[in-house]
């Protein structure tokens, strides 16, 4: 029961970890570009957010030095299920931000 509780803790807290940096540095770049016009060099902007996604990595490892998944499979599976779930968030809430 215990492992159970640290491999979802490990999975929920690395979600919320980067929904909230990425949802942070969204409402940054919005305050600077009120107009929300799309990114006009699409290579530049993806090199960008790489970079982002590397300074949340490193925050987090900051929080947290060791993670608590020992298995190599369950790494991999949480560092594709985490992304996906978090891209998928960020998706919804600027979609739902555009609509208005």
């Amino acid at each position: 029961m215990e492992a159970l509780f640290e491999i979802l803790f490990q999975f929920i807290g690395e979600f919320l970890l980067q929904f909230l940096f990425e949802a942070i540095t969204d409402i940054g770049f919005d305050w600077f570009d009120k107009t929300a016009k799309p990114a006009p060099r699409p290579i530049l902007s993806s090199l960008g957010f790489l970079l982002l996604g590397t300074v949340a990595g490193g925050v987090s490892l900051l929080v947290m030095p060791h993670s608590m998944l020992t298995t190599p499979s369950l790494r991999v599976i949480n560092v594709i299920v985490t992304q996906l779930l978090v891209s998928s968030c960020m998706m919804v809430m600027v979609a739902s931000v555009n609509e208005v």
